[in-house]
């Protein structure tokens, strides 16, 4: 069982995620979900990592932001996206 160590404010960083439901196979959609958090994360063995919560907005199931099988990558933007909105919108 994991448990949190530390938490901390992720101010103006985003989790990508692909958008897997297009209709379109050839379209790859990604879509920005604002990050809430970083978490210090130690497991059963001792061992640490760094991983983010997002809002939740999308669908919170409790997993960490890099456990989803859509995630893609973080992102730092002083720009204010809205949870959910398409990364190449701006």
């Amino acid at each position: 069982m994991e448990q949190i160590i530390q938490i901390i404010p992720a101010t103006d960083w985003y989790a990508v995620y692909r958008d897997d439901t297009s209709y379109h196979p050839d379209e790859k959609i990604d879509y920005v979900v604002p990050v809430v958090c970083w978490a210090l994360v130690e497991d059963e063995s001792g061992e640490r990592r760094v991983d983010a919560i997002d809002d939740g907005t999308t669908s919170f199931d409790g997993e960490f932001v890099s456990q989803v099988s859509n995630f893609r990558r973080y992102l730092y933007s002083k720009s204010t996206y809205r949870s959910g909105e398409e990364l190449d919108s701006k």
